[in-house]
């Protein structure tokens, strides 16, 4: 059985913690509408930039190479900041100085 760690945000009150399928489908739901959304950014971007793109960019290949990356690039980069932001709030939220938070 698993034990919760001392740390649990959702341990004081009557918050219960989410399940895990639902914390799955969330994040699944989320990264896929990042994906669409930045999809489109950089779809938009390119078609903005029309001919002032260098000539080696206007290969049909490595302009779909960089169609099919470049919002997967984004989508880890979106999710680190999330990540960063949360770790942020958590700390403004809960300092350190608590006792019980530093065991």
């Amino acid at each position: 059985m698993l034990r919760r760690s001392s740390r649990s945000r959702y341990r004081r009150g009557s918050q219960r913690a989410p399940s895990g399928c639902a914390v799955i489908l969330m994040v699944a739901a989320a990264s896929c509408a990042l994906l669409v959304l930045n999809g489109f950014i950089i779809a938009g971007f390119f078609a903005s930039l029309g001919d002032e793109l260098p000539e080696a960019l206007r290969n049909p290949k490595i302009m779909q190479t960089i169609v099919f990356i470049a919002p997967v690039l984004l989508l880890v980069l979106e999710w680190r900041l999330t990540q960063a932001l949360l770790h942020y709030l958590d700390e403004m939220w809960h300092p350190k100085s608590d006792p019980q938070r530093d065991r």
